[in-house]
Formats: C-alpha cells, structure tokens, sequence
C-alpha cells in the first residue's frame, strides 16, 4: 500500500515551511533512502544525509543529534 501512495508536490512547493529531505547514510540500497532521494529530486532540494540507516538517531545518538541541530539552526 505504501508504494501506491503519491506526495502533492505542488501543494509540498508552495508552503511557506522550509522542507529538508533528509536520510541515513548506511540506507543507500534501502526503501526509505530512495524516497528521501526522489523527494529531494522533486522539491529541487538538497538531501541531508545523517549518521547510520533508518533509525541513525538510535544507532548514532551524538552525531545524529548535531547534525539535526545544524540543520535546523541553518537558514540555507
């Protein structure tokens, strides 16, 4: 069912809201990578790449939580 479903990338563009395609390093060859991936593509926006796979924020606390820090205090 989840590979049916389809973002509203116009209603996605037009927020005021800054959004950050973001996705884990060691997932490259995984499901969600290759979302945040198309995401990216389809915003014409960068993809964040964070410490370990899906779950970095548990696999790698210290550095996912920096990481999250400087992205979100960036105003790129």
């Amino acid at each position: 069912m989840l590979d049916r479903y389809t973002l509203d990338i116009a209603a996605l563009s037009g927020v005021p809201t800054r959004i950050v395609p973001a996705a884990g390093c060691t997932g490259r060859d995984h499901f969600p990578y290759r979302c945040a991936v198309a995401l990216a593509g389809q915003l014409d926006a960068a993809l964040v790449e964070f410490a370990g796979g899906h779950a970095g924020f548990v696999s790698h606390p210290s550095a996912f939580a920096e990481q999250l820090h400087d992205v979100l205090t960036s105003t790129d």
